[in-house]
């Protein structure tokens, strides 16, 4: 017990550097365990955070309750200098993320199990300085480069999954499970540029241009998660977990006229909206993972999982639903059109994690993790991500668990995610890097 608390006391040197820890806007683990993991927990179950990486987990865990908090505190800016304009950055530093989970066996001979809980799975935001954002080409006839422009970047986003679910113990070696997923997500959301010189560059040139859904708006969703577990022999066990995606509703914008004057990329044409309602149709994406643990000895854990997110099937191309005034920027002419497309072209995203623990003897464990994701922003769509600058790539966690009597157990975990910046072909560019932290508690009924 007295290795984990200097462990532990070690690791709080760390808290005060600053963090996003993601796989896309996704979090790579949930929880004190998983975080301390690098998210390598799919053929591995400790708590009830299970419900969400393995529904089959639970058959594992007995009777539990558990309950973590985790910081995130990030640092991201976009650089406009290359266009003209500065770079920035801001936001909040602190994002708390909870979580909470139980477990408990609901037959005699304890091979069914209920559980499952609350947990936030997913999130992201900026708020940046008002600066300069350079040369941007936004007037009418198209001539480049237009006025130089003040920038305002604003965004929050937030994912918060609930996940009752049963699981069934088949045999000694096969568990299964099903978790049935019931969301809420919310989102707000502003890109916002002014002229700055309207006597150099008056009309046709815009004096302000962008989209403002600042209001937050969130809805329900839904979806499930299954999973299974197989244990080879005493070494070796195989996990695999497969997320579908979660549906919603649709949110609903009620915007003024020019809330929105944009010109999508590929178009040719400036949307302007009108007084009104607009909706917007955003989904979270369907997942897989498969992962494998392996124990050389009773002290020694480890753990490998690959996992594929399909952000293409839900953030590849979006639409704004309502009425807009539209203008060609070649021809001038005028319309109407009942929906704007939104391209933000998000790729999918292979990740790869490792985990190791070991065991104190009855004292507790100790963990160490490194996570590997793709970027789902790349230089072909950065300059639609300045809002939402999912980028972090690599990220390295350690961790602890200590037995506090014979119910209790605290749980601790840091985790570090180095700086990545991508630029577009244009050279406006966007940086994010970071770490967090995650404490736990938790109570067995034993």
């Amino acid at each position: 017990m007295k290795r984990v608390l200097g462990f532990l006391a070690i690791a709080l040197l760390f808290v005060a550097q600053n963090a996003w820890a993601t796989n896309g806007h996704q979090l790579i683990a949930v929880g004190s365990y998983g975080e301390g993991m690098a998210g390598a927990v799919t053929a591995a179950p400790f708590d009830t955070t299970t419900a969400i990486s393995n529904p089959a987990g639970l058959t594992k865990l007995g009777a539990r309750a558990d309950f973590h908090f985790q910081q995130l505190m990030p640092k991201r800016s976009v650089d406009w200098t290359a266009l003209g304009g500065t770079k920035t950055e801001g936001g909040s530093d602190k994002y708390l993320i909870p979580s909470v989970g139980w477990s408990a066996p609901i037959n005699d001979d304890e091979t069914l199990f209920f559980g499952g809980g609350m947990f936030v799975t997913s999130g992201m935001g900026v708020d940046y300085d008002s600066v300069n954002a350079g040369f941007l080409q936004i007037n009418s006839t198209g001539t480049v480069p237009g006025p130089m422009m003040k920038g305002r970047v604003y965004s929050q986003y937030q994912f918060w999954k609930m996940a009752p679910t049963l699981a069934k113990k088949f045999s000694d070696k096969l568990s299964v499970g099903l978790a049935l997923n019931v969301d809420y997500q919310q989102l707000s959301l502003k890109q916002w540029f002014y002229n700055t010189d309207t006597t150099t560059y008056p009309s046709p040139y815009l004096s302000s241009m962008g989209i403002d859904l600042s209001t937050p708006m969130g809805v329900m969703g839904y979806g499930f998660t299954i999973g299974a577990l197989y244990d080879v022999n005493d070494m070796i066990s195989i996990g695999v977990n497969y997320s579908s995606k979660q549906s919603f509703d649709k949110m609903q914008f009620r915007l003024q006229k020019g809330n929105v004057t944009y010109a999508p990329t590929g178009t040719g044409t400036l949307f302007v909206s009108r007084d009104g309602t607009y909706s917007l149709g955003m989904d979270f994406p369907s997942q897989y993972a498969f992962g494998v643990a392996v124990r050389p000895s009773e002290a020694w854990l480890v753990t490998l999982d690959y996992k594929k997110i399909n952000f293409s099937e839900t953030l590849d191309s979006l639409s704004l639903e309502g009425t807009y005034d539209t203008t060609s920027l070649t021809t001038g002419a005028t319309s109407t059109a009942s929906a704007m497309p939104l391209a933000f072209k998000w790729k999918d995203v292979n990740v790869y994690a490792l985990g190791i623990q070991y065991k104190l003897g009855d004292g507790g464990w100790l963990r160490a993790g490194y996570n590997s994701g793709d970027s789902p922003i790349d230089s072909s769509n950065a300059s639609s991500a300045w809002a939402l600058p999912a980028i972090t790539k690599n990220h390295y966690s350690f961790g602890g668990t200590g037995n506090i009597g014979k119910h209790w157990q605290g749980h601790f975990a840091y985790q570090i995610a180095n700086e990545e910046t991508v630029a577009s072909a244009n050279g406006d560019k966007i940086s994010l890097k970071g770490t967090s932290v995650t404490v736990g508690l938790s109570y067995l009924f034993r």
